[in-house]
């Protein structure tokens, strides 16, 4: 039943580390609200997503005032310190799982090898 429970934690940590590997869900609180510009230049999916051509992107990049810009990059900079803030605290709590159910697994082996040899 122990190694059950240890290979369960396991595989929750792993599903935890590729979450946080593979990209944030949305997350709301850190997601550029509606009414706001977008970012040009400083959020490749909002610029992306926004602009079908290299042409429309060049002409709202250079439409953009030097405080628009300034602006949007440091707004873009809170949200990508703040979402790198949620992954290493979900990336630490993965890994902290997959330790302790590693060692539940070698000491479990350890004693059936040991009891083995008893």
């Amino acid at each position: 039943m122990t190694a059950l429970l240890a290979l369960a934690v396991s595989a929750y940590s792993i599903a935890q580390v590729t979450g946080v590997l593979t990209g944030p869900r949305r997350v709301p609180a850190l997601s550029r609200p509606q009414s706001s510009p977008i970012p040009i230049a400083f959020s490749y999916s909002d610029t992306v997503n926004e602009f079908s051509s290299p042409r429309a992107f060049q002409d709202q990049l250079l439409a953009q005032s030097i405080e628009e810009a300034t602006n949007d990059a440091t707004l873009e900079l809170w949200r990508c310190i703040s979402i790198h803030h949620l992954r290493t605290i979900k990336l630490q709590r993965a890994t902290r799982g997959l330790l302790a159910s590693a060692i539940v697994l070698v000491v479990m082996t350890a004693e059936k090898l040991l009891l083995g040899i008893l």
